[in-house]
């Protein structure tokens, strides 16, 4: 099995209890882009205004090669990372890692 470097965009901070119930197992796209997706604009956005040469940067540009997110429209910017997670989450449930159980 080959192992990818993992990128700032594709780690999201958990609470632990979240984590622990979470194991192994997938995140629905309709229970949890959203949060997601927040989350990694706000992280675009103070990085782009207070650390703008932190190397971290580097890993958004294989998402948005011109560095400039803060000027993509939000419909934009949210289909491009739609566009990038989920094929992860497939290729992951093609190699039998199973989804969550829906959110109530």
């Amino acid at each position: 099995m080959r192992v990818y470097p993992q990128n700032i965009w594709n780690l999201i901070p958990a609470d632990p209890s979240f984590n622990s119930r979470k194991n192994d197992k997938l995140p629905r796209m309709d229970d949890y882009f959203d949060g997601y997706y927040l989350l990694q604009k706000t992280a675009i956005e103070v990085m782009t205004e207070n650390y703008p040469n932190e190397p971290m940067m580097e890993d958004y540009l294989s998402l948005l090669p011109n560095s400039n997110a803060h000027l993509f429209p939000e419909k934009d910017l949210k289909k491009r990372f739609s566009e990038n997670i989920q094929p992860l989450l497939t290729i992951a449930s093609n190699n039998g890692f199973e989804y969550m159980r829906r959110v109530l």
